[in-house]
């Protein structure tokens, strides 16, 4: 069988998207790990070009790869886990549970590479590859879940942002709030 240039194109993104994503797990440094994620995820959208979905590859590399590594690499400068001691690698039960899981997952995507699909491929036409046909399904029907994410990232950041401040010691409670507990009416 004979490898065509898509076949190439597509085999060297997912390679590159694979060593990326190791890189962004296995680094101990919060921000390198986010640098590496940011390049697994224009992967990924690179993989999402080269199945005719462009709208997908285009809002994959605006909204994850931008605004959400964004996002965490702000809480990441914010939280500045730099004065913690490294601590040293120690084998526990999760890690021993994941290793066996990623062998698991290795296992199941080499034969579902091995074999043909196990179900076939759903029918696409014009009107599911225009934008349009995703902004009115984002406003209309997925409006809530969306709205939602939105609130849930925001809600994250600023619980973040609190949290990083009391553990620098940079937030003090209100004295008025502490003494008013404090005594009984």
């Amino acid at each position: 069988m004979m490898m065509t240039a898509f076949d190439i194109v597509f085999f060297a993104l997912a390679g590159i998207t694979l060593a990326a994503a190791t890189w962004a797990i296995t680094r101990r440094s919060a921000l390198s790990g986010a640098l590496w994620l940011i390049a697994a995820l224009a992967g990924v959208s690179g993989l999402y070009g080269l199945l005719a979905a462009p709208v997908i590859a285009v809002l994959s590399l605006l909204i994850a790869a931008g605004a959400v590594m964004v996002l965490i690499v702000f809480v990441i400068m914010i939280v500045d886990m730099s004065g913690r001691k490294p601590q040293a690698r120690r084998v526990t039960f999760t890690r021993i549970v994941g290793a066996m899981t990623a062998g698991y997952l290795a296992m199941v995507m080499s034969v579902s590479v091995a074999r043909p699909p196990f179900v076939s491929p759903p029918e696409t036409g014009e009107y599911y590859q225009s934008a349009s046909t995703l902004g009115r399904l984002l406003l209309d029907r997925y409006l809530l879940p969306f709205e939602l994410t939105g609130f849930l990232l925001l809600a994250a950041t600023v619980s973040l942002t609190v949290i990083a401040g009391r553990k620098k010691g940079e937030v003090e409670p209100d004295e008025d709030v502490v003494e008013s507990i404090s005594e009984p009416s």
